[in-house]
Formats: structure tokens, C-alpha cells, sequence
């Protein structure tokens, strides 16, 4: 099956074939639509897993254990971008100005054994930025005690089929198994909704 092509402000590469597998850096081949589906998969599960903060970072850290910066820059910018927003908006910090390059900075989270706790400067920051802060370190919300989903859904309800409903929450949080309000450069749906078009095919 040819790669899928995934319309929205830029066209990605995405590989159909890789979604749900892992990459091993040493032997894989490393194309664009490989390390795309890769990168994409693993946003689409720690939103399923509603990870955050810590737990976030450690499993971040753990999927990406051993990759460079030449290893992020494989993928389109647009899909390293979504891993950083998803990562920042969810209480892992990557540092994010004008002078920072985004792959260098996924590398540098990466490298660091160490959690960073957020300043107080870095939540307005991203708070100001675009209103979503899915985290514990948020002192505009209470935290939302949750327990790991040990059955997430892999696929979702196609856009053409009506759904109910939901209730509108604080920009700054969300409940499991509900998609932060926040839009992403890809949004999981729209790829999730291509991957459930071409396994009916």
C-alpha cells in the first residue's frame, strides 16, 4: 500500500503500514513517512493514555530513548511541531522561543535525566500562548485525579457520523478520553479517521 497522504495546511507524509510500530534507530530505515507515523502514533497514545507531566516525560523520554537531533529531522516540521505543542500543553516543558529549534529542543527533553518543573513565568507563558495547560503545575485549575484508561479507544467516530454533544470545559483542562480543545498543525482525528478509510479498503 503507498504511503497516505493527509491533506490539511501542509501536506505530510504518513506511512499506513508503520502506524503502531515501533522504530529501532539503529536498523529501520528512516524515511519521512515512516518517522512521521511514528511520531504521530505516540501523540495519538499519550492522548489516550491522558498522561501528563511527569508520567508524560518519562514516557517520552522512554519512546524516544538514543534519538538525535538528525533523528527529528527526519519528519516534517509540522509533525515536530504537533510533538512539541502536545508535550508543552500536557506539562512537559520544551523550551519554545524564537531563537530555539524545535528538534534540538525534543532532544534536548530527550537528554535531560531530570524533570523540569515549570516557573511560574514559563505557565503564564504558555497559558498566554494558547490557554491550554493540562497540568498539575497549573494554579488556575484543581487537579483532575485520574486513573491510567487501561482500555483506550483506537479509533474514533468518522466526522460524516453525528456524535452528542460534549460539555464545554475550561480551556485549561480536559477529562479522559476527551481531545484538548487546543488545534494541532495534524489533528490525531483526521488521521486516525484516514488510517480506519484505508484498513476498510
Amino acid at each position: 500500500m503507498p504511503p497516505v497522504r493527509i491533506y490539511n495546511q501542509e501536506n505530510s507524509d504518513f506511512q499506513i503500514e508503520k502506524w503502531g510500530q515501533r522504530i529501532n534507530i539503529l536498523k529501520d530505515e528512516l524515511t519521512t513517512p515512516i518517522v512521521n507515523s511514528f511520531i504521530l502514533w505516540r501523540i495519538y497514545m499519550y492522548n489516550s493514555l491522558s498522561f501528563t507531566d511527569y508520567d508524560l516525560w518519562e514516557l517520552f523520554r522512554d519512546d524516544f530513548d538514543g534519538w538525535k537531533k538528525e533523528h527529528f529531522d527526519n519528519s516534517e516540521k509540522e509533525v515536530t511541531t504537533n510533538l512539541r505543542n502536545f508535550l508543552r500543553q500536557n506539562g512537559v516543558y520544551v523550551v519554545m522561543n524564537s531563537g530555539a529549534l524545535i528538534n534540538q529542543e525534543l532532544c534536548n527533553v530527550v537528554e535531560n535525566p531530570d524533570y523540569h518543573e515549570w516557573t511560574h513565568e514559563e505557565i503564564q507563558q504558555q497559558l498566554n500562548r494558547n490557554g491550554t495547560f493540562n497540568s498539575s503545575q497549573n494554579p488556575n485549575v484543581k487537579p483532575i485525579q485520574r486513573e491510567p484508561n487501561n482500555n483506550p479507544q483506537y479509533f474514533v467516530t468518522p466526522r460524516n457520523q453525528s456524535s452528542s454533544p460534549q460539555t464545554q470545559n475550561s480551556p485549561s483542562t480536559y477529562e479522559p478520553n476527551q481531545t484538548p480543545q487546543a488545534e494541532y498543525p495534524l489533528p490525531i482525528n483526521n488521521i486516525i479517521y484516514i488510517f480506519q478509510t484505508q484498513m476498510v479498503q
